[in-house]
């Protein structure tokens, strides 16, 4: 869809831009698919949420304290819980990853702290492929008007894709 709009030539050059860096970004991302395996496959796999957002999240007061309530259970599944670990892409939860590596320590000790932000980083990519998909569902056959309004968010997830690929660029390292 992101290159079959380039060569219309309806696009301004900042759209076109977009797009390019979009494709640019997804490229990246297949060759090194592998190693962002290889990252994730250090956690051992759990129930996955799936959709760990906050409108999915309430906190509830219990005779013991507050509790947290999690809701919209569609997508869960069984895997490594990176999308559930994803952090401040658009409106996911942001679990504390400190927090969350000193209680999984307890019983996965060969993992560390940087193995967790590694794959917070992945569940960041993959929270924002999703969001990618969403932007541009249904636009490989639309005019080019209802394209260039879902520019201005595909411009937010490239900058945001771009900051990712950063960081997992240094978890590459």
């Amino acid at each position: 869809m992101v290159l079959g709009h380039l060569s219309d030539g309806a696009l301004s050059a900042d759209a076109a831009t977009v797009l390019r860096n979009l494709a640019a970004h997804f490229d990246l991302l297949e060759s090194r698919w592998g190693e962002m395996e290889q990252i994730c496959s250090v956690m051992p796999r759990t129930l996955v949420h799936d959709d760990f957002v906050i409108k999915n999240l309430r906190i509830r007061d219990t005779g013991t304290g507050p509790a947290l309530m999690v809701f919209d259970w569609e997508f869960a599944g069984w895997g490594v819980p990176l999308v559930d670990l994803a952090q401040s892409i658009d409106r996911v939860a942001s679990p504390d990853l400190a927090a969350y590596w000193s209680i999984f320590r307890r019983e996965h000790s060969h993992l560390d702290a940087r193995d967790i932000r590694a794959v917070a980083v992945c569940g960041n990519i993959l929270r924002l492929l999703d969001q990618i998909s969403w932007a541009t569902t249904g636009l490989e056959i639309a005019p080019i008007a209802q394209l260039v309004k879902a520019i201005s968010k595909l411009g937010v997830y490239e900058r945001e894709m771009t900051e990712a690929l950063s960081a997992l660029r240094r978890s590459w390292s």
